[in-house]
């Protein structure tokens, strides 16, 4: 990868650390509301909570594609981009980068540390593997990087919902968006 190529990957992956931000206090949260919920009561507000945190992250990330849509060509000036493609794989990178840490930290607070650990070993396989595949086979350089950090956040987001799933299914308490709010503001700023 040459030099310019190199550093819009760097402007690329500090887009998708930006996108990052809102979900930044959430593993932490959910660990600690995970590990505390130890009656059918707490089972279902967990369920609620994330729930409600996916559905919120999910909007999160529609907006930011919407404003990347209604914005693309001053972001692709502004980001020095010359390519929509290395944009829109790094907005779809967001989705799972944004729901990982809800999912990590339910594993957390189940004290599954075995596939806590091999969704990120098998993220970073996944990643090199992509882009030895992308950059040295075809030859898509940057566009082939991102292309490889999305198949490996998809493959942590593939592996923490299957891990992740009993605490997923069944009813769910409805839980004050308020309360939620207060408690991962903190956490997040």
């Amino acid at each position: 990868i040459t030099g310019a190529e190199l550093s819009l990957f760097q402007v690329l992956m500090y887009l998708v650390s930006w996108l990052n931000i809102p979900s930044n206090g959430i593993q932490s949260t959910l660990a600690h509301q995970t590990a505390s919920a130890v009656t059918p009561e707490l089972e279902r507000q967990l369920r609620g909570t994330i729930r409600k945190l996916l559905a919120a992250l999910f909007v999160v990330w529609v907006v930011a594609v919407i404003f990347t849509l209604l914005f693309q060509d001053t972001l692709m000036r502004g980001l020095k981009v010359y390519h929509p493609a290395s944009l829109w794989v790094t907005m779809l990178i967001g989705l799972p980068v944004l729901w990982l840490p809800a999912l990590c930290g339910i594993l957390q607070g189940k004290e599954n540390f075995l596939w806590l650990g091999w969704q990120n070993i098998l993220n970073s396989v996944a990643r090199c593997a992509a882009i030895f595949v992308f950059v040295r086979l075809i030859g898509v350089q940057v566009n082939g990087v991102m292309a490889a950090v999305l198949a490996g956040s998809c493959t942590s987001l593939v592996i923490c919902f299957w891990q992740a799933q009993p605490s997923l299914r069944g009813p769910a308490d409805p839980v004050p968006f308020g309360a939620l709010l207060r408690r991962l503001i903190p956490l997040t700023l």
